[in-house]
């Protein structure tokens, strides 16, 4: 009994990992497109109205304040909502699911493949041995 409860404590310790994992990579993955759409959206600015430098700077600082604020208020928290924890459990169950399937799949379609190709061999062998 203890085994199992241990071996549960790993399984679930994986998993928050691994839900974790998903999180930080979507939310740095957000961040960057929103910090990426305002640099450009700078850029765009700066180059079509040939600002000065004071100009610009305020421009970059602005954008870099602006993407902090919507990293913090729109992105980090659509994260969170959209990968909730039953919803990362439903996906990984489902592509779970379908990896075994293909899998099983990839399996019965090599032997189809092997078998046709000894069947292949052998009438090839027996149409090419030496009259004898």
């Amino acid at each position: 009994m203890a085994h199992h409860h241990a071996s549960s404590s790993a399984t679930n310790s994986a998993t928050q990992r691994r839900k974790a994992m998903i999180r930080m990579l979507a939310t740095i993955s957000g961040d960057v497109a929103v910090g990426m759409v305002l640099a450009s959206a700078c850029m765009w600015m700066i180059h079509i109205a040939a600002w000065g430098i004071f100009l610009s700077f305020l421009a970059w600082l602005i954008a870099a304040v602006l993407a902090l604020v919507i990293s913090q208020y729109v992105v980090h928290p659509t994260v969170k909502f959209v990968l909730s924890d039953r919803k990362l459990d439903d996906v990984t169950r489902r592509v779970f699911g379908l990896t075994e399937l293909f899998y099983a799949q990839g399996v019965r379609s090599s032997q189809d493949i092997w078998h046709a190709l000894k069947r292949t061999a052998g009438t090839v062998q027996g149409r090419w041995r030496p009259a004898g």
